[in-house]
C-alpha cells in the first residue's frame, strides 16, 4: 500500500495499493453542506481522477446527481448547484459509473431523509472506472 494522501483535513482520503495485482485507487469523500466548500474539495479531487489506475471513489458527496435523486421537495429548474455541476463533469471526465445505478437500482434509494421522512435524498455514491 502506498502512501495515504489526505485532502482537507479529513474530509477525502486518496489511497494507492493493488487489488489482485491491478493497481487501483481508493477515494473516499466525506462532503461538506457547503457549496462553496464542497466545489473546493471537488477541484482538489478532480486531479486524482487522471491515473492509470482503476478508481473506485465513494462516500456523502452531499448532493444531488439526478433530478429524482430528491423526493419530498420540488427540484425545479437550477436545481444542480456549482459544486454538483462539477462532481458530474468529474465524473464524466473520468468515465466513472455510478455502482449502485448500474445495478438497476435507481434514486428511489435515499440515502438520506428528515427524521419525519418528508424529504429523501440520495446523496451517498460510489463510482468505478
Amino acid at each position: 500500500m502506498d502512501p495515504v494522501t489526505e485532502l482537507e483535513g479529513e474530509r477525502a482520503l486518496v489511497v494507492d495499493g493493488s487489488w489482485a495485482g491491478e493497481p487501483v485507487r481508493l477515494i473516499n469523500v466525506y462532503e461538506p453542506s457547503d457549496v462553496g466548500e464542497r466545489r473546493e474539495l471537488f477541484q482538489r479531487l478532480r486531479s486524482q481522477l487522471v491515473t492509470s489506475r482503476t478508481i473506485m471513489m465513494g462516500g456523502d458527496c452531499n448532493c444531488i446527481l439526478e433530478s429524482g435523486g430528491r423526493c419530498g421537495t420540488r427540484a425545479g429548474e437550477g436545481w444542480m448547484d456549482d459544486a454538483t455541476k462539477l462532481l458530474a463533469e468529474m465524473v464524466g471526465e473520468a468515465s466513472l459509473t455510478d455502482v449502485i445505478g448500474s445495478m438497476g437500482l435507481d434514486a428511489r434509494n435515499f440515502t438520506w431523509s428528515r427524521p419525519d421522512g418528508s424529504v429523501r435524498s440520495r446523496i451517498d455514491f460510489v463510482f468505478h472506472l
